[in-house]
């Protein structure tokens, strides 16, 4: 608990002054104390013919935890009695040393009231007093200064109209119990919300991740309570760099008084309050450059809705709506007065901050009622997340549709109460919100509020979001709710996990979880998963996460280690922070906040791999086999990761009839999604079943595929006997049948392909045909072509043979050879030749002509062509010289 609760003193009192005149009674006539009793007034009444004027100083006897940053104060008071509600009043807190007693020289005079206005020392008020009524009444401690050291903290209350000398027709004055009642609740106490000081307990919202996956983070320079320096961090996934430093120096005023956004081209923007004037947003653009380089834009300052306290709590998210986008920032202040914005909304203009062109402010609001519930404060005034944590706010990735988590004015400080959660739509100009929808879980995902304490809200899509808070109740800690927005006005929930009752032995106790800063959540689109971050609760310095998984809307269970050793063992973890925004990418850096045993602090990172479980991986069917012969088994791939890859398998196969494990291959690192199986490996004649598990780059293994089956047995032999060899002269047909002879199994089925060998093409393919035929005929060969012939044949258990093949190259385009005979007339001096065309055998065509050719017999020279005739033709070849021996030659042809 990091709420810090200052009683007041004993010595605390009130004093009266009175007069018949109102002037005189101002300026401290006849001054009496009340000698506390109890009870303190302050105001002012006319009774008869005398005024009188009441003063009560209270004091607080405070020490400064040098450990704790105070970042939000308020005054508690009981009213005991309440008179003239029908005049408007404030009641002003002064700063005053009265000492250690209270006595007349410590009164107030109307004119010492307003010097102490004007020097500062007005430290809070309550705006409309008379209309507070009875019981507590809260006003904030506006100069958080005054806790920067130890010290008795002296104030005087009074009415403002004593100061602006408004004469009383009556009475008009508030009666507060002192700090002698009985018991100390209803005491007048002084409530200090303090962060433990650490480098990122003004940054704990300060991350983002670029759209290369890499970081960027904020991180000051000091735990003192002046900031020296604000650094912008980037994070390559292995060492940090520094990218800017600004030079300020700035009170310390909440645990994420500081908001990082990036837009969609890693442009950064950095938002804050300005200590300086509480009704300023601080904002500055970053414009993105080669590789991992920014350049700093000027500060620029958007004005808020009024209000009296510092911004101490900022957060905001990008959205494209817009020339340049719009960031839509939602900026807390520590408890003020009863009055004005505490919760403002700002629709920053990003392209102003880029470039400087536009208005720095394209809307703005009170946050209160469109995105934060505002029911009724319990007692006369509470605060809207004074603490400077447990708001947050996220933007669905590249649409106008956004998502807010806060505290209301109903939560009390250091109580858990309901959460409110809401979605928003912006416009397409972004100058206003187009929608607004938003509840008030009084059922899940209580938050307590606490200077320490987180809450985060994650957007999923257009319509859906997650809200996480850390719920004190037993059986609730970390509570993750998926919820989406319904039509225009309504939130529904999905889905409410409770980490805290799923038996996780590592996650710390709600209690603990719920005021500190040491757990964290994001969510990967990959895998649809929200993961959470902490610290094993038996070990502060080994990081572990674990899942809930939105499709199903169940945790996983399981517990993951991230890193131990993180930090010494003799250090302190005080925080954990990871990317506010959508994921990109599966790296998460985790940003620690560590204080050595010797009070030096530092900011650890941690890189994390947020990898998704490899998928089953798809079975290739698997043909079957002879399991005499060596065999391929294949599978795919399978993991959510874009990229990622297989580095390892593992492949089982057992004996379907006996159930018995026949061959593990165990773990086996590869990249190839298939495995050869040795021969003889497996028996013939069985059937089988096999599966495969693998692991992916982060060695994450899948589950074991699904079964699959096979059968081995012999192949057999397959020879070819017709044609008996290859490119048979006697094939002259364009059909031709094929025949085959099989050993060693029976055969059930075959198959023939036939195709060209000059371009590939298939001429026939059977595709497997159950027969045990043992011939095909091949039809329509083109003559003169050549051709390869398989046929493979494959038995009743689908084990196939070896492949026979042969060539055919049919010649049937060409007659029959002819016939020639010769015969020498010398009485008419010619030779006859006579030409006999066979009977064409095959396919072969029917001769048109025959072409004879002669030439000197003996010599081996060219043939003359001497005539052409008819089939079964005959010429007389009168040119043929005597005296020498000549041969004859005829050819068939065919017109084509």
């Amino acid at each position: 608990m990091t709420t810090l609760i200052v009683y007041s003193g004993s010595a605390d009192d009130s004093l009266t002054s009175s007069s018949t005149s109102y002037a005189t009674a101002l300026n401290g006539s006849a001054v009496t104390s009340s000698g506390g009793g109890g009870f303190l007034t302050v105001g002012q009444d006319k009774d008869g013919s005398t005024y009188r004027v009441d003063q009560a100083a209270f004091s607080y006897a405070y020490t400064a935890d040098p450990a704790k940053a105070p970042v939000s104060a308020f005054f508690v008071w009981d009213q005991a009695q309440l008179t003239g509600t029908g005049v408007y009043r404030a009641v002003e807190i002064m700063a005053f040393n009265w000492g250690g007693a209270l006595d007349s020289a410590d009164w107030r005079t109307a004119s010492q009231l307003r010097s102490l206005l004007n020097d500062g020392s007005m430290v809070a008020k309550i705006e409309a007093a008379q209309a507070t009524g009875l019981g507590r009444v809260r006003t904030g401690l506006e100069r958080m200064s005054d806790l920067d050291a130890s010290a008795t903290l002296r104030y005087i209350l009074a009415s403002g109209r004593n100061r602006n000398e408004s004469t009383p027709g009556g009475a008009e004055y508030h009666v507060f119990r002192a700090s002698e009642t009985a018991g100390t609740a209803q005491d007048p106490a002084l409530y200090v919300a303090q962060a433990t000081r650490h480098l990122m307990d003004v940054t704990l919202g300060a991350q983002v991740q670029l759209s290369d996956g890499t970081h960027v983070y904020l991180k000051s320079s000091t735990t003192a309570p002046d900031i020296v320096d604000l650094s912008v961090i980037h994070h390559d996934g292995t060492s940090p760099s520094t990218v800017y430093t600004a030079p300020i120096t700035e009170h310390r005023v909440g645990a994420q008084n500081y908001a990082l956004v990036a837009d969609d081209r890693d442009n950064l923007f950095v938002l804050n309050g300005n200590p300086d004037t509480p009704g300023v947003l601080r904002c500055r653009a970053f414009t993105k450059g080669a590789g991992h380089s920014w350049a700093a834009q000027p500060v620029r300052n958007a004005s808020l809705p009024t209000y009296y306290g510092d911004v101490n709590n900022v957060a905001a998210a990008w959205h494209p709506q817009g020339v340049g986008g719009t960031i839509v920032a939602l900026a807390a202040h520590n408890a003020g007065r009863n009055s004005d914005v505490q919760l403002a909304y700002a629709l920053v203009n990003a392209n102003h901050l880029l470039t400087g062109s536009g208005d720095i402010l394209r809307g703005s609001g009170n946050a209160e009622g469109p995105l934060v519930d505002n029911p009724g404060a319990d007692g006369s005034y509470n605060y809207v997340n004074e603490t400077g944590t447990l708001l947050d706010v996220a933007a669905a990735r590249g649409s106008a549709r956004g998502y807010v988590v806060c505290t209301t004015k109903q939560q009390v400080l250091g109580a858990a109460a309901a959460q409110s959660c809401a979605g928003y739509q912006l416009n397409a100009s972004g100058t206003a919100f187009a929608s607004t929808a938003r509840l008030r879980d009084t059922a899940t995902g209580w938050a307590t509020k606490d200077a320490d304490a987180k809450s985060r809200v994650i957007g999923i899509d257009s319509s859906q979001f997650v809200t996480v808070t850390a719920d004190n109740r037993a059986d609730r800690g970390i509570t993750v709710v998926h919820r989406q927005i319904i039509g225009s006005g309504g939130v529904t929930q999905l889905a409410d996990v409770r980490l805290d009752a799923e038996d996780l032995t590592a996650l710390p106790a709600p209690s603990v979880l719920a005021t500190g800063a040491l757990w964290d959540a994001v969510y990967n689109p990959i895998d649809n998963r929200v993961w959470v971050y902490y610290f094993d609760r038996a070990d502060g310095h080994r990081l572990m996460r674990t899942d809930v998984n939105l499709t199903t809307g169940q945790a996983s269970q399981e517990e993951n280690q991230v890193a131990t050793g993180v930090g010494a063992a003799d250090s302190t973890n005080h925080a954990i922070r990871v990317h506010r925004g959508a994921t990109a990418g599966a790296r998460v850096l985790i940003t620690v906040a560590n204080k050595s045993a010797g009070g030096v602090h530092t900011v650890l990172a941690v890189t994390d791999h947020l990898n998704s479980l490899p998928s089953q991986p798809t079975l290739t069917p698997k043909a079957n086999f002879d399991a005499t012969n060596a065999t391929n088994f294949a599978w795919k791939f399978n993991d959510p990761d874009p990229g990622d890859t297989q580095t390892a398998f593992q492949i089982e196969i057992y004996d379907t009839a006996t159930g018995t494990l026949k061959h593990d291959s165990a773990k086996t690192a590869s990249a190839t999604s298939a495995y050869t199986l040795p021969a003889a490996t497996l028996s013939n004649g069985a059937t089988y079943r096999w599966r495969v598990r693998v692991w992916d780059s982060q060695d994450e293994e899948s589950t074991w595929s699904d079964f699959a089956t096979f059968a081995t047995s012999a192949s057999g032999s397959v020879t070819i006997t017709a044609p008996a060899t290859d490119n048979d002269p006697t094939i002259i047909t364009a059909d031709y049948l094929i025949t085959w002879s099989v050993t060693g199994t029976v055969q059930a089925a075959y198959r023939v392909v036939v195709t060209r060998t000059d371009t590939g093409a298939t001429l026939i393919d059977t595709n497997w045909t159950t027969s045990t035929a043992t011939s095909y005929l091949v039809e329509e060969m083109a003559a003169g072509v050549e051709y390869e012939v398989k046929v493979t044949v494959r038995n009743a258990s689908a084990v196939a043979s070896n492949t026979a093949s042969r060539l055919i190259t049919p010649d049937y385009a060409a007659p029959e050879k002819p016939l020639v005979a010769v015969e020498a007339v010398d009485d008419g001096g010619y030779v006859l030749v006579t030409v006999t065309n066979p009977t064409p055998q095959g396919d072969r065509p029917n001769p048109d002509s025959n072409e004879i050719y002669r030439r000197r017999a003996g010599t081996g020279g060219a043939w003359l062509l001497i005539a052409e005739v008819g089939p079964d033709g005959t010429h007389r070849d009168y040119t043929v010289p005597s005296g020498s021996a000549f041969e004859y030659m005829a050819r068939a042809g065919v017109t084509s």
